[in-house]
């Protein structure tokens, strides 16, 4: 076994504070707000505070999902099967 150099261990995940704001909105609901997202605003609604921050955070995870291959692959099969099953006659 070789020695292993600090420069050869993977690189730390990079961090970012991000604020939640939670207002009661004028319908009796609640509103949140992600902030610290340069050039994207991210929200949230629910009955609850917590139920908009899960709101929230659950467009904030869609916003940042990266499709894996398959799964890109997969979409673009289906797609293309819609578009052939259109080109066949009604029956």
């Amino acid at each position: 076994m070789g020695n292993v150099s600090v420069t050869d261990a993977p690189s730390t995940p990079e961090r970012q504070h991000l604020d939640v704001v939670i207002e009661p909105a004028p319908d009796g609901w609640w509103a949140a707000r992600i902030e610290g997202i340069e050039g994207m605003g991210v929200f949230g609604q629910g009955r609850t505070p917590q139920e908009a921050r899960r709101d929230a955070a659950s467009a904030l995870a869609d916003l940042l999902y990266a499709p894996s291959r398959a799964e890109r692959l997969l979409y673009r099969f289906r797609r293309l099967y819609a578009n052939a099953r259109d080109l066949l006659p009604a029956r």
